[in-house]
């Protein structure tokens, strides 16, 4: 039901055009977009929680059009300090990359190479050293084959049922609940016991989907492209005490540079919300040496942000929700104005 109304105050303001009075106030100078991985629409996950971060090729190039029509420029992350000096540049749109999927390079680097845009990966180093784990496409392909699902662990235990979609969706929330849980020197711990007990080999999601070490070589020697530094092990970053908090950033921006053989001077905070990266964090970022960092605030970037590149928020691109109207909503201020209660500068 509510998703029926949502969509109904949604198709309203788009007839009668109000959120074009608010662009010229809210659209800032520009936007940077963040995006996660590009799939063919087959290949998408079937959970929702997962193809919200999947964008089909054909959308990313839809975006593209889209943005060319508007007469944005498309530009590096590098060049976004020095562009927020010059008011009488085009606006312009940034396009960025979490974490580091193998499709970033296989699909995504040809439609950029096509149009001649330029775009930002921000690498987690134990996605190429292969000792991450993406228990998140874990979860996806615990639920997708079972109808429950029982998790044993320090005496608790749970059984979550899962036999149609809307189960699935909220069986995925409660185990991404479990695992970012409590300490996260026992995340491996918790991670083995959701998927231990189904014989699940938690490194192959690893070697199938994310990019290794010569895909990131090989595009970093390409003016196009920026590789940027995503941490060590993705975890919140608030929940590190300090050492392990800069051993995780400056860790990454070091191993990046040895193997791509230059300078990282950009960086991304995973999740990147409120209760991921504040003040804390991005004093950390702010003198490790990194230029920009990229969180996962909504909004798109004012000139007051060229006194604040170590926090710079973003727009997600919804793979649920391939839309281009919705992404001028975005693009024009009018979500990020009702998300920020109005502020047009996210800062903490």
């Amino acid at each position: 039901m509510k998703k029926k109304i949502f969509k109904i105050i949604k198709l309203l303001i788009r007839k009668s055009g109000i959120y074009k009075v608010i662009e010229p106030w809210y659209s800032g100078r520009g936007s940077i977009l963040m995006f996660h991985r590009i799939c063919k629409k087959e290949q998408r996950s079937k959970l929702k929680n997962n193809s919200v971060l999947e964008v089909t090729p054909e959308y990313l190039e839809n975006i593209i059009l889209y943005f060319k029509k508007k007469n944005y420029e498309p530009i590096s992350i590098a060049d976004v300090p020095e562009r927020l000096k010059d008011r009488r540049a085009n606006k312009f749109v940034v396009f960025t990359f979490d974490d580091g999927y193998m499709d970033n390079y296989s699909l995504a680097y040809p439609v950029f190479k096509k149009y001649n845009v330029p775009f930002t990966i921000y690498v987690t180093t134990s996605f190429p050293e292969r000792t991450a784990v993406l228990w998140w496409y874990l979860i996806d392909d615990l639920v997708s084959s079972h109808d429950q699902i029982e998790i044993e662990y320090k005496g608790d235990k749970r059984l979550l049922k899962c036999g149609d979609a809307s189960a699935k969706e909220l069986a995925f929330i409660e185990l991404k609940r479990f695992i970012m849980s409590g300490d996260p020197g026992d995340q491996d711990k918790r991670i083995e016991a959701i998927f231990g007990k189904y014989g699940m080999q938690i490194k192959n999601k690893t070697l199938e989907l994310t990019l290794d070490w010569p895909s990131i070589e090989k595009m970093a020697k390409d003016p196009l492209v920026t590789i940027g530094a995503h941490t060590i092990s993705h975890k919140a970053l608030t929940s590190l005490d300090p050492d392990k908090l800069k051993n995780e950033i400056i860790g990454s921006k070091n191993i990046i540079g040895q193997k791509i053989g230059s300078d990282v001077s950009h960086f991304s905070y995973p999740f990147g919300g409120r209760d991921e990266a504040g003040p804390r964090e991005f004093s950390v970022v702010k003198y490790s040496g990194f230029e920009t960092a990229t969180t996962t605030r909504m909004a798109n970037i004012f000139e007051e942000h060229a006194e604040h590149p170590e926090c710079l928020p973003r727009l997600l691109i919804d793979g649920n929700n391939e839309n281009i109207w919705d992404l001028d909503l975005c693009v024009s201020g009018f979500i990020p104005f009702l998300i920020n209660k109005g502020r047009r500068i996210v800062l903490e």
